[in-house]
C-alpha cells in the first residue's frame, strides 16, 4: 500500500494520469496450464490423425459377418458306398461368428490370430458346423501422420472343418488359406471398429479339381492397447 501510495504521488508531480489501476504493481504474466495441454485424450488433434497405429499396440477383438461357401467345397466325410461318395452343398450363406487377437510391433505390421464357427446346414436338409482356426500377417498404412481411419490387407492360413452327424456330411478337416483387406477406423484411445472383405481358399470337391474360394464379410469390435500417451512424430 505504501508504495502504491508512493507511486500516486510522483505520478500527480509529473502530471501523468493517476488511477488505482495504475497505482496497483504490474502482475507477473500467467504461466501456461500444463494441466490444460492434452495428453491422454488428445483433444488438440483433429480426430482424423489422433489415433493413428503405434508400434507395440496390441488389439482383441470380437466379428460377426457371414460366409458364403462355394458349391463345391470339399468339406464331408467321404463314404465310397454312396452317390458322390455323400457329397452335399451347403447352405449358400452361413453367420460368421468368431474372436481375434493380434500384436502389431510395427505401426506398418502385425500378426493375428483367429478362431471361429460358422453355423449352416448341409442340402437338403442337415445341420452342421462350420469351424476356422488361422493365422494372418497384417500389413497397414501406419505413417505417424497417417489417419485414424486405418486401411490394411492380410494373409494367413490355416485349417477349415465341418461337424455334424454322418447322416448330414460327417466330419472333416482341411488346410486354407485367405487373403483379404480392410479398413479400421479407431474411434478413441481403446476401440476400434472394423472391416475385412476376404477369399477363404480351401480344397474344392473331386479328384484334381483344384482350390475353391470361399467369400467372407466380416464386421468386428477392436480393443486397442499399448498405446503411448503422445505418439511419436508431428502433431
Amino acid at each position: 500500500m505504501e508504495r502504491a501510495l508512493h507511486l500516486a504521488a510522483i505520478a500527480v508531480l509529473l502530471g501523468l494520469p493517476c488511477s488505482a489501476a495504475a497505482a496497483e504493481p504490474i502482475a507477473d504474466e500467467a504461466a501456461p496450464d500444463e494441466s490444460s495441454q492434452s495428453t491422454g485424450d488428445r483433444t488438440d488433434r483433429p480426430w482424423i490423425v489422433r489415433w493413428t497405429p503405434e508400434s507395440n499396440q496390441i488389439e482383441a477383438g470380437i466379428y460377426g459377418g457371414v460366409l458364403l461357401p462355394s458349391r463345391r467345397v470339399e468339406l464331408f466325410e467321404a463314404d465310397f458306398g454312396l452317390a458322390d461318395q455323400g457329397y452335399r452343398p451347403f447352405a449358400r450363406v452361413a453367420p460368421d461368428l468368431g474372436l481375434r487377437a493380434g500384436y502389431f510391433p510395427s505401426r506398418w505390421f502385425g500378426v493375428e490370430a483367429e478362431g471361429g464357427v460358422m453355423p449352416t446346414h448341409a442340402e437338403p436338409r442337415g445341420r452342421a458346423v462350420l469351424w476356422t482356426a488361422r493365422g494372418s500377417v497384417v500389413g497397414q498404412l501406419g505413417r505417424r501422420d497417417g489417419w485414424s481411419v486405418t486401411p490394411f490387407g492380410s494373409i494367413g492360413g490355416g485349417l477349415l472343418g465341418v461337424r455334424s452327424s454322418r447322416e448330414v456330411v460327417g466330419n472333416d478337416v482341411d488346410a486354407a488359406m485367405h487373403l483379404g483387406a480392410g479398413v479400421k477406423i479407431y474411434f478413441n484411445r481403446f476401440t476400434a471398429l472394423r472391416l475385412d472383405v476376404r477369399d477363404l481358399i480351401t480344397a474344392r470337391q473331386g479328384y484334381k479339381d483344384g482350390l475353391s474360394h470361399n467369400a467372407e464379410i466380416l464386421l468386428g469390435m477392436t480393443v486397442t492397447l499399448g498405446r503411448a500417451s503422445r505418439p511419436a512424430g508431428p502433431s
